[in-house]
């Protein structure tokens, strides 16, 4: 198993305040960006489309805690919904991160945070036990969507990636 590994403190990505995305969908972004970086693999940036489809994930976990289903579900229909030829999927636990401070906004900073370490260090490799990793640091990904939802103080994470 690789050592755990901290990203850092996040660079702010390009996104302006009025870009149509929250404070917690950027840091995740810059989160990803710093691993990606660490490896000198150029950063994503948030696709409005791939988020609603990301969301749309996060709210079906919320539901039946089964991961993927939404992505498996929308099968070929997902070329039609902001994926271009690529595409890739990343789910915190589909029963919902747990609560890290009493803090609204820091608990769910902390959730992300967490959740970006636990994928990144599963390390490259093939198979399910690396995807996570492979899909964040994947080459051909240039988008992503980020849906996150706070269901009490536990967070549903999406992350969908694209060309």
């Amino acid at each position: 198993m690789p050592p755990v590994v901290d990203a850092g403190t996040p660079t702010p990505d390009a996104g302006t305040p009025n870009d149509g995305f929250d404070v917690f969908q950027h840091h995740n972004l810059d989160v990803i960006n710093a691993y990606r970086a660490k490896l000198a693999v150029a950063p994503l940036t948030l696709d409005a489309q791939l988020s609603t489809f990301a969301l749309a994930g996060s709210v079906q976990s919320t539901k039946d805690h089964i991961a993927h289903k939404h992505f498996i579900d929308a099968g070929s229909t997902i070329w039609s919904l902001g994926f271009k030829s690529t595409a890739g999927e990343n789910q915190g636990d589909p029963n919902g991160w747990y609560k890290m401070d009493n803090d609204p906004t820091t608990n769910e900073m902390k959730q992300i945070d967490q959740i970006q370490l636990q994928m990144y260090n599963e390390g490259p490799g093939t198979g399910a036990a690396h995807g996570h990793y492979m899909n964040m640091m994947n080459t051909q990904f240039k988008r992503v969507g980020i849906g996150l939802l706070e269901v009490g103080s536990s967070l549903y994470l999406t992350n969908d990636f694209s060309d």
